[in-house]
């Protein structure tokens, strides 16, 4: 079985800055025993906090691929204050209470050249990492030595000073990092450029071996010169003053913010583009404080006032600054917002930030939920369900699973299901599952034909347990005396492995319908004859060669079955339909394999709304998938390709109903991975920690009542909770595998504006497996 082929983590972004006469500056200034290393960040996001930093803390690495379990982790042994746009412990820079400062600056990308003897890490958590752990600059070369830099945006090179007067400029070329030392180059100064190509450019100059005259000019290597001439023309003059003079000298359109730290006596002097004053914050002072654990300030609050304006930064801050900091990182670069990042950040951020109660969210929540009777669906009466929605007005009813595993979840859509056969002339179950493997399972409910323990005998667990077997059971018990009209049928909508089971295709059709394959058997036994192919080895040729006898076949099948008769014969559709889910399948391996384009949920879509029409106008259907499939979500893969949801709900408008499930905390089902990376044996996993506050569960978890109904539709536009909800945040699910950690599953199908995703939602506070059969495919 195919799995996971739609879980898409994309973390890439492309550049930052392409204009090198846009960047940022840095020099050090050394006046006797005293030290400052001052900087100008200039680019247009002007968003930032400052943050303290405390000693003692546990820590890890950013990992953006969630099926590395692997995570590097280290103990914070010193207490900092730095400066930061992407949230705590994402730092521009900063400096530590042994004296270490660091300021970072972009360079020219570089190609990683992967060394798996040492460690990778980001941009800016390596600014963190070496102001946890180092006290001087060569403890800090010793460390980068087991480092290599992956960036999550941008190659960035850095300036480094401590307290002794040591001065190194850091660069990393791909393999390692290369090390500076500026009391040999005699030029503690930073810009955008590489620094021997800023050397270099500088000798031209008079004062540095050549003949031309230093001017202020624009662009990164001029500034350069700019910086390093005033240095070696400094004379006893107020450092702190010289330095901004510098700063102000070299400052461009886009500078947000000047800084200067004084290494020696651990203050740092900040100014921001729009206020008046300059800031000192004392570090000095702060370092005999009992705790300074997640202190900080807005930068960009002008009444921000030195010390005296640091408090406790909550996660909800820190939440926003990086969402604000992404957005217009996306709107300046044209980049789709990454989501996933965006959490990441958060989640990592946010672990020692106090955390706020949203009362006025839960409260609003608790006015418009409606308890449910208890945790055992299966025992709901129809009134349940009759007064949260007009049932007659939808044509299309999803029901999703937060994961695939879940008792609950099974057992209240087999409850919904029963509810709108039996009440609302619902006449159709199409359900995540293969088409091809559907039509057994469709014979024995509407025929009893063979056993539904031997149907799903071998099949993977999220068909084969009880709960499943028993909406099958009861559909084959409803329809034993009904006439053919009001018989309820079953079919698949997935096409993912189709193409891969063509002998198993071409027999259903021999066996089924016997004068159709008479007529084609020449074909039919060339498609059956066709070998199993990789499709991440398939070329173009081979692809057009199998398509074109498949489209063939479909032609001939459309010529054979009469338009006349077809209209109320579903038999004959069905036919029709296995041979387009080989067509089908056979595009979606191709484009997922060679191109990474995903168009399972088009497809899932395309085939509930075909299957939708092969009955009675009158008629209705209910959909099983997951949560994530169901969701009227525009962007489930992160590149604007939409959910199922979204292309039901753009075709049918209103005909559509959406219908979540969710939960916090519980048991369920799911494949996990060894330490080899394969899939486990089905094992019960367990969630037990409250939600993350990132998510949206994070309220629903607070709700006065532990299962509940929530009425999204019914919800008032104008409230605090709808706007709450109206912003993408994650909603927590997993699929057939769970990778141990909740925050691991925020992918980008998983991160949606519940207010529109859904219409309804059913929580449980609590939750348990799912019944696997023993027989269960391995």
């Amino acid at each position: 079985m195919m799995k996971r082929l739609f879980y898409i983590l994309i973390f890439s972004i492309l550049l930052i800055f392409e204009n090198q006469s846009s960047g940022c500056t840095a020099f050090c200034l050394k006046t006797g025993k005293e030290i400052f290393l001052a900087k100008n960040l200039d680019w247009e996001i002007e968003n930032g906090y400052v943050f303290l930093n405390e000693r003692g803390l546990n820590k890890s690495i950013l990992n953006t691929d969630p099926f590395n379990k692997s995570t590097f982790q280290w103990q914070s042994k010193y207490r900092s204050i730095t400066f930061n746009q992407f949230g705590k412990e994402f730092p521009l820079g900063g400096m530590n209470e042994q004296g270490l400062a660091i300021e970072e600056l972009n360079m020219s990308p570089v190609k990683l050249i992967r060394d798996s003897s040492k460690q990778m890490i980001n941009e800016f958590q390596l600014v963190q990492y070496l102001l946890d752990n180092c006290k001087s600059v060569d403890q800090t070369i010793n460390c980068l030595k087991n480092f290599q830099c992956e960036p999550l945006f941008q190659t960035l090179h850095y300036i480094i000073a401590d307290k002794t007067g040591n001065i190194i400029v850091v660069e990393f070329n791909g393999s390692k990092f290369d090390i500076y030392y500026c009391s040999k180059t005699g030029l503690p100064v930073l810009s955008n450029n590489n620094y021997n190509e800023s050397l270099n450019y500088l000798s031209n100059f008079h004062g540095f071996g050549g003949n031309l005259p230093v001017k202020i000019r624009q662009g990164s290597n001029e500034r350069f010169v700019t910086a390093a001439n005033f240095l070696k023309l400094y004379n006893n003059q107020p450092p702190i003053d010289y330095s901004f003079q510098i700063l102000d000298t070299v400052k461009q359109g886009d500078t947000r913010w000047s800084m200067i730290y004084d290494i020696r006596n651990l203050r740092v002097y900040f100014k921001f583009h729009r206020c008046e004053t300059v800031k000192v914050f004392d570090f000095n002072s702060l370092t005999g404080m009992e705790t300074i654990s997640g202190l900080g300030g807005n930068l960009s609050d002008c009444n921000l006032t030195d010390n005296d304006g640091l408090n406790a930064v909550s996660a909800e801050e820190n939440t926003k600054l990086i969402s604000e900091v992404l957005s217009l990182y996306s709107s300046e670069t044209g980049q789709v917002l990454n989501y996933n990042l965006q959490y990441q950040f958060a989640d990592l951020g946010n672990l020692y930030l106090k955390k706020t109660i949203p009362y006025k969210l839960i409260n609003e929540l608790d006015s418009c939920i409606i308890e449910l009777p208890d945790l055992n669906p299966l025992s709901y009466s129809d009134k349940v369900f009759a007064d949260v929605a007009d049932w007659n007005n939808y044509k299309i009813v999803a029901i999703g699973e937060a994961t695939h595993g879940t008792k609950e979840f099974v057992e209240l859509r087999h409850r919904i299901l029963k509810y709108l056969v039996e009440n609302h002339d619902f006449k159709a179950l199409f359900y995540e599952f293969s088409f091809r493997k559907s039509l057994k399972i469709n014979d024995f409910v509407l025929y009893g034909l063979g056993n539904i323990d031997t149907l799903l005998a071998g099949e993977y667990w999220i068909q084969n347990n009880a709960e499943f077997i028993n909406i099958i059971k009861w559909i084959r018990t409803y329809n034993e005396d009904k006439n053919a009209e009001e018989k309820i049928y079953f079919f698949g909508i997935d096409n993912q492995t189709e193409a891969l089971e063509l002998e198993e295709c071409m027999n259903y059709i021999e066996q089924n319908y016997a004068s159709f394959y008479a007529a084609n058997e020449i074909l039919i036994s060339e498609i059956k004859r066709l070998n199993k192919i990789s499709y991440t080895d398939i070329t173009n040729k081979d692809y057009q060669i199998r398509r074109k006898m498949f489209v063939e076949l479909k032609s001939q099948a459309e010529l054979f079955f009469p338009s006349k008769h077809f209209k109320n014969n579903i038999k004959d559709k069905i036919a029709l339909q296995l041979i387009q889910s080989i067509i089908n399948s056979h595009k979606f391996l191709y484009l997922y394999s060679t191109n990474n384009e995903n168009i399972r949920d088009l497809q899932l879509a395309t085939n509930v709304i075909s299957g939708s029409k092969w009955f009675e106008e009158k008629s209705n259907i209910v959909v099983f998938a997951h949560n994530a499939h169901i969701a009227n979500n525009p962007d489930y893969y992160g590149k604007g390709q939409p959910a199922m949801g979204n292309y039901l709900a753009n075709k049918i408008k209103d005909k559509y109903f959406a219908i979540a499930t969710s939960f916090s905390t519980g048991k369920f089902t799911a494949v996990m991975m060894d330490s080899l990376g394969n899939d486990t044996e089905p094992l019960t996993c367990e969630i037990n920690q409250s939600p993350a506050c990132i998510s949206t569960n994070y309220v629903l978890h607070q709700a006065k009542y532990n299962n509940f109904i929530f009425n999204i539709k019914e919800l008032n536009s104008n409230s605090s909770l709808y706007k709450y909800i109206n912003i993408k945040r994650p909603l927590i699910g997993v699929g057939d595998l769970f990778l141990g950690k909740v925050e691991k599953h925020f992918s980008d199908d998983r991160i949606i504006k519940l207010a529109s995703a859904y219409s309804l939602l059913f929580y449980f506070k609590d939750t348990h497996s799912v019944t696997i059969n023993q027989n269960e495919k391995k």
